[in-house]
């Protein structure tokens, strides 16, 4: 319904773009001002197209669909030739220096390459590339880059130098934005022209960038190595500022490598090539790499020093990225040496400037610190949900080993939980993606301390000692990996590979543990130091040690690594056994058990109570436990069931108790222990009552019950369970139950039944685990036929007290 004068109108103004200028649009489209006017008037009625801010002469099209049908519908020799000529507009109006439209002569003209516009193209396109780098618009960079190298195959005049130099800068911000796998292809595409060509300097910087993408940061990268190793050789000693760049990426390649010696002379030789240079502006690279080189726990007080250095020249240049890198390395090492309040700091300023620089590929670490000091103040449930951001925030910037660095985190968190099983499928997932080297098998190993399964960290531990953890490179990793097989060691109790550990980490007691640029900490080192002299026998130098972790964990405000400390320290004391030693040991096994249970440390709870138990005497082999006290009890008082028993004189008898019931009383102390009792009470006396039972015999959290019906006695044990379970879904104790069902043959001897039936009903509850129904196989019988309860399929099992090993089935309740 528009005049075809309108459509030839629109159809220039969608060259132009969604947005558009009037006067741009009137030239492109050869018409008056008059002409354009009454058009724009036209399509403003249809409603085609709004001006953006009235007298500004600025208009878009309404929708973009609008405008993409418009552009569609020309033929390409239309299209090239109208962006030629909106191009040419715009350089007469704004001239070929107006930076602020020099990304559209860029666009433009590279749409209309193949009409003889390619040299101007490129010259725009490269100037909008770094236009774009300067405003730290990396995205926009690559894009204008890449057309750049496109236009530049239509031109007339080729040049591979330029080419070269165009695919170094694409790729290079390709990096700067994170896109480590978009940047690999022209980087090597550039490689290549730059050796084809000889020139030395292009390959060279070719081969710097290109050593950035994509590489894995616990390994070796043999083809990044090939690359670096072919570039010096070219550069030998012609340019002193290139070798330098080259010297200190190559020793950055070679972080994780095992040859220490040669790595550090090529990053001190970096540093003193770059000062004989005095190439400023390169020193600035050089730093960096340095610092990825010797992030190794040897060389601390001078990764400290180039820290700082490197701060401080990034903000002299100007360079926020340099900058950002100096205030992670510097928050790394000011961990290192237990100044937390220095790395709450850098991590601050490290932030604000990711943000300022929008350095995507930060994410994952602006991320991880707060979810680490999370954990490592023993704010557990603020951590479960920072640590997934974490994992987020790595994936979302590309970081390759995104899962490794987030499992690091959540082992952390969960060992402190006492959640640490349901890790097992991921590490296994560590060991598969980084195979059976030493660092995935100390992970494993440390995995089975932690889940206390002594029969496969042993096995590990073992195998890793063999050569005297002498096969273990000593790459950044060697001290977080060696403070776990101190763990292990202690767990498997090893006193000959303690001593050798010992002496390995000894001369690290003063640090703080810390994971991979900041992603975890482990506390003071000089706990492991204590645990391994303990291990050995040494027992006042683990007291020493101990003093010492004490003093930097309360320090540093690391509450979990606190309350492991005091734990360890009090068994040590008490191992001792000197003057003094066992009332300093309550005293810390008191201050560890409150820090654990503020916190929410399970594991450590339930072992502090263990401890508290043994000391007043109190074993898992000296107390009988509720449901034996009962069985006793009815044994010597036989209370007659006659009234409860069915027609042929058979009773079913159910008994059950809370499993793990005393270290929960001395954790929660008398009053509120009570309180938890009387609700547990209250939910079995309602199903016994419900399913007509009889209360036989309570005695602490234990019941013994029985029935005149079978399944009225399954029937009730599965209601007392889910009525637990409701109950748990809304309190703050958890509790858990195990009930064990079985049904008496003849109730006339009153002596054979207290003397078999009783005892076997006791006896088959004792073998049930929390929150488990386990009946006889007489139960089972009588109850199996309706076909509507679900049993297993039965396990034999030797009973306390039974000559003949008995059949049990667990109901799925």
């Amino acid at each position: 319904h528009l005049s075809e004068p309108c459509r030839d109108f629109l159809a220039s103004a969608a060259v132009a773009g969604r947005a558009f200028e009037l006067r741009v649009v009137e030239r492109a489209a050869d018409v008056s001002v008059e002409t354009a006017v009454d058009i724009i008037e036209e399509a403003t009625a249809a409603r085609l197209v709004e001006e953006l801010e009235e007298g500004t002469g600025r208009y878009q099209f309404s929708h973009a669909i609008t405008r993409d049908t418009l552009y569609q519908g020309q033929p390409p020799s239309r299209r090239l030739e109208l962006h030629r000529t909106v191009g040419e507009c715009l350089e007469r109006i704004y001239g070929t220096e107006s930076a602020a439209h020099i990304g559209q002569l860029a666009y433009h003209f590279a749409e209309a390459a193949k009409a003889g516009t390619a040299e101007k193209a490129v010259a725009y396109a490269r100037k909008a590339g770094d236009q774009a780098l300067e405003r730290l618009a990396y995205e926009d960079a690559v894009g204008h880059y890449r057309r750049a190298v496109q236009a530049l195959s239509f031109a007339d005049q080729q040049s591979d130098k330029l080419k070269a130099e165009l695919l170094l800068a694409q790729g290079t911000a390709a990096i700067k934005m994170a896109g480590y796998k978009e940047a690999e292809k022209p980087l090597w595409e550039a490689l290549g022209i730059a050796k084809e060509i000889g020139d030395v300097r292009l390959l060279a910087l070719s081969a710097l960038a290109f050593s950035r993408t994509d590489f894995q940061t616990y390994a070796v990268e043999p083809e990044r190595l090939a690359v670096l190793e072919d570039a010096l050789e070219l550069v030998g000693d012609s340019d002193a500022a290139l070798r330098a760049r080259l010297c200190s990426e190559l020793a950055s390649a070679l972080s994780w490598d095992a040859d220490a010696e040669r790595r550090n002379e090529l990053g001190d030789e970096a540093l003193a090539l770059s000062r004989e240079a005095g190439d400023s502006e390169g020193r600035l690279d050089i730093l960096v790499s340095w610092l990825e080189a010797n992030h190794h726990h040897d060389r601390l007080d001078r990764r400290l020093e180039v820290s700082r250095e490197l701060i401080d020249a990034g903000q002299e240049f100007d360079s926020l990225w340099h900058e950002a890198e100096g205030h992670l390395q510097l928050l790394t090492s000011l961990l290192e040496v237990g100044d937390v309040p220095g790395a709450d700091e850098e991590a601050r300023l490290f932030r604000d400037t990711v943000e300022m620089g929008k350095f995507r590929r930060y994410a994952g670490w602006v991320a991880a610190y707060p979810a680490m000091k999370a954990i490592f103040e023993g704010r557990l449930e603020e951590a479960d949900v920072l640590v997934p951001q974490t994992l987020a925030a790595f994936q979302s910037c590309g970081e390759p080993d995104a899962l490794l660095l987030f499992g690091f985190q959540l082992m952390n968190l969960r060992a402190f939980q006492g959640r640490l099983a349901e890790l097992e499928p991921a590490i296994r997932g560590i060991v598969t993606q980084y195979g059976e080297t030493g660092a995935s098998r100390v992970i494993t190993a440390f995995y089975h301390t932690e889940a206390g399964n002594m029969e496969e960290a042993r096995k590990e531990f073992e195998e890793l000692a063999k050569e005297n953890f002498t096969d273990l490179p000593r790459d950044p990793s060697w001290l977080e990996t060696h403070l776990m097989l101190a763990e292990v060691c202690a767990f498997v109790g090893d006193a000959e590979q303690a001593k050798t550990l010992y002496e390995l980490i000894v001369d690290y007691a003063d640090r703080n543990g810390v994971l991979t640029l900041g992603a975890g900490c482990t506390g003071s080192v000089a706990h492991q130091a204590a645990v391994l002299a303990s291990t050995a026998g040494r027992l006042d130098e683990a007291v020493a040690h101990f003093e010492k972790a004490l003093e930097a964990n309360e320090r540093m405000g690391a509450r979990p690594f606190l309350a492991r400390t005091q734990f360890a320290y009090a068994r040590v004391l008490l191992k001792r056994d000197g003057v003094g030693d066992y009332e300093k040991a309550r005293e810390f096994i008191a201050k560890a058990l409150k820090t654990a249970e503020d916190i929410g440390m399970a594991k450590l709870v339930s072992d502090i109570v263990a401890l508290k138990l043994e000391l007043q005497g109190v074993t898992s082999d000296s107390v009988a436990n509720s449901i034996e006290i009962i069985a006793r009890t009815v044994q010597a008082e036989r209370p007659d069931l006659r009234p409860h028993a069915a027609p042929d004189g058979t009773v079913t008898l159910l008994f059950t108790d809370i499993v793990g019931s005393t270290p929960m009383n001395e954790r929660l102390g008398d009053k509120r222990w009570l309180e938890v009792l009387r609700e547990h009470n209250a939910i079995i006396r309602e199903q016994v009552s419900a399913h007509q039972g009889y209360e036989v015999k309570t005695e602490g959290d234990g019941f013994m019950l029985a029935f005149s019906s079978a399944r009225r006695a399954i029937d009730c044990a599965m209601a007392i369970q889910r009525g637990i379970t409701g109950r748990n879904a809304s309190a703050e104790e958890q509790i858990e139950v195990r009930a064990g069902l079985h049904t008496g043959e003849a109730i006339q001897d009153a002596g054979d039944f207290y003397g078999k039936h009783v005892i076997l009903a006791a006896r088959i509850a004792s073998q049930a685990e929390a929150g488990q129904i386990l009946v006889s196989a007489l139960l089972k019988e009588l109850t199996d036929s309706a076909g509507d309860i679900d049993f297993d399929g039965g396990t034999d099992v030797e009973l306390k007290g039974i000559s003949v090993s008995q059949r049990v089935f667990a109901v799925a309740w």
